[in-house]
């Protein structure tokens, strides 16, 4: 055993766990804790969030975990991957950089919402807040498409290598193949967000099983890699 192999071993686990961890909150994010706060009528939104406002703090919080869990996986997955192919690891991290930073943009505008709660305004702002909720999912959702870009990225470097098991590199460019298509439809065609939203209710095992079960199998046994190596 050598340093690398050490050092193959530590990033897998790296990744491993904080995949994990973004998958956990992510959920209770998008899965509870914002739908929770935004799926109010228009007119009784702006007083629903001023009551809940520790509950949007929340949730600008967890974003914000997001975010730096983002970062560090674009880091250590390039340092995994960059002895396979250099070249498109540095890529597939500054992609999922690009992402981030778009993420980032995203989450701004619920940092404006949050603002707008703690002020004292005259005139209800309701829609302007309605507004500021639907950018944050347009920017998201314009991100996801250049995220499932980094997905098929890692995938195809991942496949050119004998030592991670083609199902993994397949899931992930399955997984980053749906993400370009449900989001594309999602800003391109006039009724996207409901063909979308159908679409992916048929793809969202392999959007959450490809990076995820990538992750748990660096966790696991990624550092055979460098053992199969030696």
């Amino acid at each position: 055993m050598n340093n690398t192999t050490i050092s193959l071993n530590t990033l897998g686990k790296i990744i491993g766990i904080t995949l994990i961890i973004m998958a956990i909150i992510s959920g209770i994010a998008f899965g509870g804790l914002h739908p929770q706060l935004f799926q109010t009528d228009t007119a009784n939104l702006f007083s629903h969030l001023q009551t809940t406002s520790n509950l949007l703090r929340l949730d600008i919080f967890l974003w914000l975990m997001v975010i730096v869990t983002d970062i560090i996986v674009s880091w250590a997955l390039h340092l995994y991957l960059r002895h396979i192919n250099p070249d498109l690891s540095l890529v597939a991290a500054w992609t999922r950089l690009i992402y981030t930073s778009i993420l980032a943009t995203a989450v701004s505008e619920l940092i404006k919402i949050l603002n707008l709660t703690q002020i004292h305004i005259i005139a209800d702002p309701s829609a302007q807040i309605q507004l500021l909720e639907q950018n944050f999912n347009l920017v998201w959702s314009f991100g996801l498409i250049i995220f499932g870009l980094h997905l098929i990225l890692i995938g195809y470097i991942a496949r050119q290598t004998q030592h991670i098991p083609k199902i993994i590199s397949y899931l992930v460019i399955l997984a980053g193949l749906s993400y370009c298509l449900v989001h594309s439809l999602d800003l391109i065609l006039p009724q996207g967000h409901f063909v979308a939203s159908s679409i992916e209710t048929i793809l969202l095992l392999p959007m959450t099983v490809g990076e995820l079960g990538f992750g748990l199998w660096l966790l696991v046994k990624g550092a055979r890699l460098e053992r199969n190596k030696a």
